[in-house]
């Protein structure tokens, strides 16, 4: 996460220590993260780059169609992500990706990829703040930012909103609603972030799939790109057919 000090970078159980250590956080001050933001900044970008990127139009879905669309949380990320779409596009299958908007200030190119990709783009917040511990000027700051980062990038602003951890109340439904989007939520949760493990992730989603699923997953971590052929193998030899949240809500 970028702030104003610095980059806080956080690791999670066993990802860069033994377990025993816990959760590893790291503090990179400011001064020392400047020279690669600058060098980004004054990077030339081509007039192909900075056109907005339109984004597909939400095909009509039959109603008694078998649906399911998966959906990923805290991205990009510079690794996982295209790992990911390489995996949807071989597929044939659109995705939504939930993404932070410090994510997309971090990996520009990445959020690029997506979208050019065909897949809808949502908005996570800026910073992954548990809501409901914000104020309301608080929220619409969180939104609003990304609001922005996605229409610069596609040409129009997200519909879809999914609060950190599922977290809600009435404050935060009722600014999503006055701003004409969709608070989106899940059906089915992959547990990714848990146990970071492939097979496991497997069992979950095809263990409680079903028609219309919205399944939950995270462009972040390698375990759920090594496992994701294998889930859409077996959704795809199931009858499913792979859609956008939006397209999928079209159907409610």
């Amino acid at each position: 996460m970028l702030t104003s000090s610095g980059l806080d970078v956080i690791f999670d159980e066993y990802e860069v220590a033994a377990g025993a250590a816990g959760v590893v956080e790291v503090h990179i001050p400011m001064k020392e993260v400047e020279p690669f933001l600058l060098s980004k900044l004054d990077t030339p970008t081509t007039q192909e780059e900075d056109s907005p990127i339109m984004n597909p139009s939400n095909k009509p879905l039959e109603p008694n169609g078998k649906y399911v669309a998966l959906t990923f949380d805290d991205g990009p990320h510079p690794i996982v992500t295209p790992h990911i779409l390489e995996t949807l596009e071989k597929y044939q299958a659109r995705a939504t990706f939930f993404m932070l908007g410090s994510q997309m200030e971090f990996y520009p190119d990445v959020a690029r990829q997506v979208a050019l990709s065909g897949h809808e783009l949502a908005n996570h917040t800026e910073h992954h703040p548990d809501l409901t511990q914000l104020s309301e000027k608080g929220v619409k700051e969180e939104l609003e930012q990304v609001d922005g980062r996605i229409e610069r990038l596609t040409g129009q602003r997200p519909s879809l909103v999914r609060p950190p951890y599922g977290a809600k109340n009435e404050m935060i439904e009722q600014i999503i609603q006055t701003k004409e989007q969709t608070l989106a939520l899940w059906t089915v949760d992959s547990l990714d972030w848990s146990h970071r493990n492939a097979d496991q992730m497997y069992r979950l989603i095809m263990d409680n799939v079903h028609p219309s699923a919205v399944v939950l997953m995270h462009d972040i971590h390698e375990s759920t790109a090594e496992g994701l052929p294998k889930v859409l193998d077996a959704l795809k030899r199931e009858g499913y057919t792979f859609v956008t949240m939006s397209e999928l809500l079209t159907l409610k």
